[in-house]
């Protein structure tokens, strides 16, 4: 991600020279999207909020939600937790009006994560339904059973295991169906947490440990992933992009 700090940085430089909006907002987020990787927060929000105000210039508003986002994403990292939800609250509008049902659900999904940190378990568990109800449109079968898996999570902190084991049956379900494997490394995790608070202390060391090796293996085999769900620009067609 240093290297692609330095690409951005000469991409956005070339970009300025050229007066060339597309190309400047698409250098910004990306430079944002780079030091967010890089965990430099402190940079982070400079490049989205001038990432936002080209693409406002441009009026692409499904760049500017995706911003949004990110930008509540690096809020969310920070602890902000209003000014996360603020921004997410705005992105959604705009995928509200832009009839976007992939901005909606992402931003429902992450909203209930921020009421699941703030222990409102109920408007979490409201959230993520709204979510499922998107993906399921759209036939998201990754998302669908991330939804799923967050639910049996929330569920599991209220205690109650009926609905916990209900969402992670159909969790397993889907990530079986798709080969989905960190559907299935979240699924042993929370499954063991399931199985401990119903006392069964045997079944749930046994998944830990299959929670532990499949983990390890993605690691080994994949790499450490980001810890991130921020959206990329897509790169600019240079066709009458200038302003």
């Amino acid at each position: 991600y240093k290297r692609a700090v330095v690409y951005f940085e000469e991409y956005l430089s070339g970009s300025l020279a050229l007066n060339n909006t597309l190309g400047i907002a698409f250098g910004y987020m990306n430079l944002g999207n780079a030091y967010m990787a890089l965990e430099q927060f402190e940079k982070v929000e400079y490049f989205y909020l001038k990432a936002i105000n080209y693409y406002n210039i441009l009026n692409n508003k499904e760049q500017v939600a995706n911003c949004l986002g990110n930008l509540a994403v690096l809020k969310h990292q920070q602890k902000q937790l209003e000014a996360a939800f603020e921004n997410y609250q705005k992105a959604f509008e705009i995928g509200k009006e832009l009839n976007d049902y992939n901005i909606k659900a992402n931003c429902l999904n992450n909203m209930a994560q921020i009421f699941l940190d703030k222990g409102d378990y109920e408007k979490a568990l409201a959230y993520n339904y709204d979510a499922i109800e998107l993906r399921e449109l759209m036939d998201l079968d990754v998302d669908i059973s991330d939804s799923y898996l967050s639910i049996a999570e929330i569920a599991l902190k209220q205690k109650n295991t009926a609905l916990a084991e209900e969402n992670l049956n159909l969790a397993l379900q889907l990530c079986n169906k798709i080969g989905y494997n960190q559907g299935k490394i979240n699924y042993y995790k929370l499954y063991s947490e399931l199985q401990e608070q119903k006392n069964n202390y045997q079944s749930a060391y046994e998944n830990f440990k299959l929670y532990k090796q499949l983990n390890d293996s993605i690691l080994l085999t994949e790499g450490s992933e980001l810890k991130f769900n921020f959206r990329e620009a897509e790169e600019p067609n240079y066709k009458n992009t200038s302003s």
